[in-house]
């Protein structure tokens, strides 16, 4: 028979006492969670779900490569985030956007997203939400292309030219939904902001303003009869 003295049972009854608060004490702390804990488990989910959209992304890129706008696709789809086969192409592999893209001042934070996860970087909640809300993309493929270029000292330019398709992807399952061919130039007249150098800031609003014909022909095309 085994015989336990006072102190020794005093002892472990103090011990007990003990893991029973420390227990208590990791259920409140578990229970207690700060903003910034709350925040960083939704960036982390959200970062999981957005892992999953940029292999859909790129397994689009590889086929936009390829397809034809060869049926228009359903007029009044919603949720369509427009960006050129280039432009998406550095985006999935972390590096900066081309000069010419459809991102200027950041429009797209679903594409922040993408270079969120493909490069590293440092993510940001709204990036995440803005990737989920997309439902389609669509891919502006060039076929003929006359950039813009600046003339008389970056004082006036050149318009620029533009001839594609946009295809229309479903970021869920990566599925064609139809295409469009289309075309566009530059504005006749730019409004090149006074910031920075002449040159500079010229070439800038220039490639800004071509982009932004090409993204609204491209919206144009994608919502046509079918």
């Amino acid at each position: 028979m085994l015989v336990q003295s006072k102190g020794g049972m005093e002892r472990a009854e103090c011990l007990s006492r003990r893991r029973f608060v420390v227990g208590l004490i990791g259920v409140w702390a578990t229970g207690c969670k700060t903003e910034k804990d709350k925040k960083d488990e939704e960036l982390a989910k959200r970062r999981k779900d957005a892992a999953d959209v940029v292999e859909t992304l790129g397994e689009i890129a590889k086929a936009a490569k390829k397809d034809k706008a060869d049926k228009p696709p359903k007029k009044g789809a919603k949720g369509i985030g427009y960006v050129l086969l280039e432009e998406l192409e550095v985006t999935l592999d972390g590096e900066p956007r081309p000069d010419l893209n459809l991102d200027y001042m950041s429009a797209n934070l679903w594409l922040d997203a993408v270079r969120d996860v493909s490069g590293g970087r440092k993510a940001d909640l709204r990036h995440f939400e803005s990737l989920g809300r997309l439902a389609y993309v669509g891919v502006v493929v060039p076929r003929e292309v006359k950039k813009p270029k600046l003339t008389d000292n970056g004082f006036k330019f050149d318009g620029g030219t533009f001839a594609g398709d946009v295809l229309i992807y479903s970021v869920h399952d990566g599925k064609r939904l139809g295409g469009a061919s289309f075309a566009a130039r530059s504005s006749e007249k730019v409004d090149f902001k006074q910031t920075g150098s002449r040159e500079d800031n010229a070439a800038y609003w220039m490639m800004h303003d071509f982009g932004e014909q090409i993204a609204k022909a491209a919206k144009e095309a994608s919502n046509a009869e079918p």
